[in-house]
């Protein structure tokens, strides 16, 4: 197995708008956030704002990638 893979962290999708939000704080600016990230301003302030998904430049950027997964809320004793 390749050692990439054994210190994958698994974050949700208000974690990573959170370490985003650090971010901005660290940098003093979304402006330098989103210069340093290779985005425009509208674009890193619609994702924060919950307007927009995190595109694929932007999770790369981050050293991310998306990866969805569906939990069932549904008890299996309740539907046998």
């Amino acid at each position: 197995m390749n050692s990439f893979y054994k210190n994958e962290l698994t974050i949700t999708y208000d974690g990573l708008l959170d370490y985003i939000k650090r971010l901005v704080e660290q940098k003093g600016s979304q402006t330098e956030v989103a210069k340093n990230l290779g985005i425009s301003l509208g674009y890193l302030n619609d994702v924060l704002h919950k307007r927009k998904l995190p595109g694929t430049k932007l999770l790369k950027s981050l050293g991310c990638e998306r990866k969805v997964i569906y939990k069932s809320k549904i008890n299996t004793s309740q539907t046998k």
